[in-house]
């Protein structure tokens, strides 16, 4: 999203920081970068930095209780992937002080905290050859762990 959250500025998300992870934003930076979401750099009180996500839930036209549920599964879904399958190559959200994986800001926004990963951000499209024997292998070891998460993942239908 290139233009800021309508109603959000950086202390109301320092302040969802606080409340829900329960640390203190010292910097915080939006980046105008993804797709569906607004997105912030922070770094803590302890020097750590975040890739912050804030959500807007009423950009769907479902109720946004229903769409808060939907996102919250998914999150659960790559805390589950990453905890208890083991897939190193997840990148899951840091919990907050409640162990959620999202904190409700309001009844428009859910604020999600993700570690930064090192690395350059690939492109939309097909895979370079070189690289499709690796991403079939994450492909198949995503897969094998489905069992792990029967139970959070929400099953699409294919129709």
């Amino acid at each position: 999203m290139l233009d800021r959250p309508e109603g959000l500025d950086d202390a109301d998300l320092a302040a969802a920081l606080t409340a829900g992870w329960g640390w203190r934003a010292d910097a915080l930076t939006y980046r105008p970068v993804g797709f569906g979401a607004y997105h912030w750099t922070v770094t803590d009180h302890d020097g750590r930095c975040w890739f912050v996500t804030v959500d807007d839930l009423t950009v769907d036209p479902e109720p946004a209780d229903a769409v808060h549920a939907a996102l919250t599964r998914a999150l659960r879904t790559a805390v589950a992937l990453r905890r208890d399958a083991g897939l190193e190559f997840v990148v899951a959200p840091q919990p907050t002080a409640a162990g959620q994986p999202a904190h409700r800001l309001d009844a428009r926004y859910a604020v999600s905290v993700f570690p930064v990963v090192d690395g350059a951000a690939g492109r939309f499209g097909p895979h370079r050859p070189q690289d499709v024997p690796e991403v079939l292998e994450l492909l198949v070891r995503l897969h094998a762990a489905t069992p792990m998460v029967a139970g959070i993942a929400q099953r699409a239908e294919l129709e």
